[in-house]
């Protein structure tokens, strides 16, 4: 896991805070169909998307044929077809068909293959195509190739230092990065080596070290463990963890709570290695003199995003957020974006972000099996043009790409982790923050409507379900605990973590879960003083997740002996079990006076309970420690993966880190672990209806 001992992850239906642009069930849109235009907009809709000025304007843009590519135009009914040249992949993989390539590969520099020819050592970049007098069985000739080696001056064009800001530092020294421009597809590169050692190592090479190198390959030893290898000439990146890429300084949240004792941490393998194959993306990989240079965006969704950190460029300065900075405090980081002067994409622009889009969902996406076959496809492109995205998304007109990312986050994702945050560098933005985020579109979400429409069902029960007690009339919306003969009930709406300045405050409990814990298991304490509270309901109904550690510690007071997790990740097949104990009352010492095992706990659950509250959910049921009451949990069992599009739309999706609770049967694969995305059972029925009911411990049925 990416730093699992140390960062903070976010499984959640909300965020770390409050934020406005998570509140879906406030917009009340209708939209019928996808409109193929719309209302004009200064800057950035007052030109068709492409001519035929737009793809001719060098002489240079000879693109040859493989997959015929629609740009639309928002004004006219005609296309133009970009024709991508093929890419010749590694001779030990399967033939991959690219998806948009650039327009301005030369020609000498295209060669089509039959699908059904047998090819070794096919150079995809430079080399001329040479056949053998040795030919295969079905009498098809082999193609060879010469490779040329790739350097900085032959692929890509200086573009010159651009200054860096971390908007999460106080400090901020000038740090300056050199960047370039691709010479046939104009994306943006960075030397990473470069940018690892200038501010994420601090020039540690325990770190960040070269293990081995030739012309076309390098090989990096990662915190003197892991392997990172990039090669040229297929345009591969090869790694044997996803702690190959854990370079990134701590940030968040950590594990450094005392609260939490780790006591093992066992880590499993199913794949030796994983290779992610760039080449089928047009993605170029360059290494020249042990440097390897990547697109700012590549760089940012394989080294920071995980971290909950993300790398912005506009193509004239870089800053640098953290999850919380862009998501629920995004001033700093609205200011870039206002400065940004870009107001109308290039169509090439548009390929390179299509092209990154296909490698987030193909490689990054948690779900992304079980979505390309419900949809009867098998990667990202195919699922764009069958449903006749592509070219919506590769539109130049600012209104159009942004509803087709509506459409497809909340439409067809249709996943409550899964979500657009920000708009575009391209957008037009006034001095009201509001034009930051990106509200429309969630209506379009079945599940954003059917989860809204349950929470505002079940908090009109909790209002109305009165209690009374010295102090005065409450319900079960204003008052942490509730007691009703001998039961008790605690509310929690979320997972969250104090900050340290929080934890000053006369009411700290209110910005902490464990803290509030703890508040309200001495409010019964104090508001039973003959002891008559056996049993003690969780409700966690409401609660859309938050913050892991938060959770860990919260289950924690259910038991005081080991509590187990497990952490898999989808892409490269590696799986963690966490064990840990939880120190509840604040002594500093974990032992059996921590844990509140002289209670009966019950845990109330509900379709709205999801993310972490749903990992709270599988991991107490499947180590026994409380019986499950309610409806199905919401599920959602991946972390959040926040990042960044090259053209600056911030997106949550669902990652490949799926948090559950134990297995209790042996592993062979990913498929024998815990699978919750859809929800946990629960041990006993209740209706919706009686949530609220102070007796509901006598309305349970048996779910059979």
């Amino acid at each position: 896991m990416k730093k699992y001992k140390n960062i903070s992850w976010i499984l959640t239906l909300t965020s770390v805070t409050a934020t406005p642009f998570l509140a879906a069930s406030c917009f009340n849109f209708n939209i019928n169909k996808f409109p193929d235009q719309e209302q004009k907009k200064p800057n950035n809709t007052d030109k068709t998307d492409i001519n035929d000025s737009d793809i001719n304007q060098k002489n240079d843009n000879n693109v040859n044929s493989n997959t015929q590519i629609n740009i639309v135009d928002t004004n006219k009914d005609e296309t133009q077809t970009l024709k991508p040249a093929i890419k010749q992949e590694n001779p030990n993989e399967p033939t991959l068909t690219p998806l948009v390539e650039n327009e301005q590969n030369k020609q000498n520099q295209n060669t089509n293959i039959d699908d059904k020819q047998q090819t070794t050592n096919t150079d995809k970049k430079n080399g001329s195509i040479n056949t053998n007098n040795s030919q295969p069985s079905n009498s098809q000739p082999i193609v060879e190739t010469k490779y040329i080696d790739e350097t900085v001056q032959t692929k890509l064009l200086d573009n010159g230092k651009k200054q860096f800001k971390d908007l999460d530092s106080t400090s901020n020294p000038t740090i300056f990065f050199d960047t370039y421009k691709h010479l046939e597809n104009d994306d943006y590169y960075i030397n990473v080596n470069n940018i690892v050692n200038k501010i994420i190592t601090n020039n540690s090479s325990r770190i960040f070290k070269i293990q081995s190198q030739t012309p076309k390959k390098v090989s990096f030893k990662i915190n003197n463990t892991n392997v990172l290898e990039f090669d040229e000439e297929f345009d591969t990146v090869t790694f044997d963890s996803q702690d190959s890429f854990d370079i990134t300084p701590l940030r968040g949240n950590s594990f450094t709570d005392s609260s939490i004792k780790q006591s093992r941490i066992r880590k499993h393998k199913t794949n030796p290695n994983t290779t992610i194959n760039l080449a089928k993306y047009n993605i170029d990989v360059i290494v020249d003199n042990g440097n390897v240079y990547l697109p700012v965006s590549v760089f940012n969704l394989m080294f920071l995003s995980g971290s909950y950190y993300n790398l912005y460029f506009n193509n004239e300065s870089f800053v640098g957020a953290s999850y919380s900075t862009s998501r629920s405090n995004p001033n700093l980081l609205y200011k870039f974006y206002r400065s940004t002067n870009l107001h109308r994409p290039s169509t090439q622009s548009r390929i390179n972000n299509y092209n990154f889009l296909a490698l987030l969902f193909d490689h990054y996406y948690g779900l992304a099996k079980r979505f390309y076959e419900k949809n009867n496809v098998e990667n990202f492109d195919q699922f764009a043009l069958k449903t006749n995205l592509k070219q919506k998304i590769l539109s130049t007109n600012v209104n159009v790409f942004r509803e087709a990312y509506q459409w497809l986050w909340y439409k067809y994702l249709d996943d409550l982790h899964s979500r657009l945050i920000s708009k575009s560098y391209y957008d037009v933005y006034s001095a009201s923050i509001v034009d930051y985020f990106n509200f429309k579109g969630r209506e379009l979400s079945a599940k954003s409507e059917q989860h809204s429409s349950k929470n505002d069902e079940l908090v009109s029960y909790r209002e109305n379900s009165i209690t009374r007690d010295r102090n005065g009339i409450y319900n079960l919306n204003n008052k942490i605990t509730h007691v009703h003969g001998d039961t008790a009930r605690i509310v929690l709406d979320e997972f969250v973590s104090a900050t340290e300045e929080q934890k000053q405050l006369p009411d700290p409990w209110r910005f902490d879960t464990y803290l509030k814990m703890r508040a309200a298991l001495e409010r019964i304490r104090q508001d039973d003083p003959q002891g008559r509270v056996k049993n003690i309901i969780l409700d966690i109904s409401l609660n859309g997740g938050g913050s892991t550690d938060a959770l860990q510690k919260v289950l924690g007071f259910l038991s005081n002996k080991n509590l187990n997790l497990l952490i898999q990740n989808r892409q490269t097949g590696e799986y963690n079990e966490i064990s840990y104990k939880v120190d509840t009352n604040g002594d500093g010492v974990v032992d059996s006076r921590d844990g509140y095992t002289n209670y009966k706990w019950y845990i109330l659950v509900g379709i709205n309970t999801f993310s972490a509250a749903n990992l709270l959910t599988h991991a107490a049921k499947e180590l026994n420690l409380a019986t499950i009451i309610g409806q199905k949990s919401g599920g959602g069992m991946f972390s959040v993966l926040p990042t960044v599009l090259p053209d600056g739309t911030n997106v949550d999706i669902s990652s490949v880190n799926g948090w559950t609770g134990i297995a209790n049967k042996t592993i062979n694969s990913l498929e024998d672990l815990p699978y919750t995305e859809d929800g946990v059972e629960v041990d006993y029925l209740v209706d919706y209806e009686n949530f609220a009911d102070h007796d509901i411990l006598n309305k349970l049925r048996k779910n059979q």
